[in-house]
C-alpha cells in the first residue's frame, strides 16, 4: 500500500467468496494492517446459473462469439442499405458481438443470478447492444446527411414549441430523460454497479428512436430542425460517452 499509495483495494469477485474476503480483513485487523483492511473492499456479483465446468455444462465464451459474430455479419452483408464497407464486416461483426456479450450481462443487476439463454444471441432485435450500435449509426449518418457538426453543437435552452405536436412531446421526453444522464452514472459509481447506465442507455435509445420517427428534419424551418438536431447531437453525445463507460466500442456505420 505505501509502494503504490491507493486509497481503495477493489476485488471484483463472485459473491460466494464473501466469508473469505470477511476473514482476510479480520484477518489484516489483527496484525495491525487496520489501513489496509479498510481499504479492501469485495466487490461481489452473481453468477450464471446452470454453467459448471466439472458437469461440461459451460457454454464458452468463444462459442457466443463466434455465433453472434456469424448473425451481424449475415445482416451486413444481406442488407439492403448497409453502409459497412465489405472489406470491414468481419471487423464490424467482431465489435457488435462483443458489445452485445457485455451489455447482455451489464443489464443485469451485479449482484443478479441469471440463467443463460441462446435466445439472446440468436437474434439482433429487442433491447441489447445492437440497438445501441444502430442507434448510434442512424444519428452519426443524419448528421452526415444534413452536415451538422454535432460535436460544436450546444442543446438551446429556449425552444420553438408547436401546440402540443406528437414531435414535440417526444423532444420534450428525450430531453427530460437527458437530464437524467449524471443522476445515472452517479448511481452506478455509488453501487459499483454498471447496470444503472446500461438500462439508461437503452431507455436513451427508446427515446431517440420515437423521437427519430416523430420529428425529421426536412420540411420544417432553419430554426426547428437545427433545434432537433442539437437534441440528437445531445443524444449522440451522451450514448456514446455511456457505451465508452461500458467497454462498448461504439460503430458509425452500419
Amino acid at each position: 500500500m505505501d509502494q503504490h499509495n491507493f486509497a481503495h483495494m477493489y476485488y471484483v469477485v463472485d459473491k460466494t467468496q464473501e466469508e473469505h474476503f470477511n476473514d482476510l480483513k479480520t484477518s489484516l485487523q489483527a496484525i495491525g494492517a487496520e489501513r489496509v483492511a479498510d481499504a479492501v473492499t469485495h466487490v461481489p456479483f452473481g453468477r450464471v446459473l446452470g454453467m459448471k465446468t466439472r458437469q461440461n455444462t459451460a457454454i464458452h465464451i468463444s462459442s457466443i462469439l463466434n455465433t453472434t459474430t456469424q448473425l451481424v455479419r449475415d445482416a451486413l452483408s444481406n442488407g439492403k442499405h448497409t453502409r459497412v464497407e465489405s472489406s470491414e464486416f468481419d471487423s464490424t461483426a467482431e465489435k457488435i458481438a462483443v458489445s452485445m456479450l457485455i451489455l447482455h450481462d451489464f443489464l443485469h443487476k451485479r449482484m443478479s443470478d441469471y440463467t443463460f439463454q441462446w435466445s439472446h444471441f440468436n437474434s439482433l432485435q429487442g433491447e441489447n447492444a445492437f440497438f445501441l450500435q444502430y442507434t448510434n449509426a442512424r444519428l452519426r449518418s443524419l448528421f452526415k446527411k444534413y452536415k451538422f457538426n454535432e460535436s460544436a453543437v450546444d442543446v438551446p435552452h429556449d425552444f420553438v414549441l408547436e401546440q402540443n405536436s406528437v414531435a414535440d412531446r417526444s423532444l420534450i421526453m428525450t430531453c427530460q430523460h437527458l437530464i437524467g444522464w449524471q443522476d445515472a452514472v452517479e448511481t452506478s459509481n455509488e453501487h459499483l454497479d454498471p447496470h444503472y447506465i446500461a438500462i439508461y442507455l437503452i431507455r436513451l435509445c427508446q427515446c431517440l428512436s420515437t423521437f427519430y420517427y416523430n420529428a425529421p428534419c426536412h420540411s420544417v424551418s432553419p430554426t426547428i430542425a437545427h433545434q432537433r438536431l442539437s437534441v440528437f447531437a445531445a443524444g449522440a453525445r451522451v450514448l456514446q460517452n455511456g457505451m465508452s463507460l461500458l467497454g462498448l466500442q461504439p460503430i458509425d456505420r452500419l
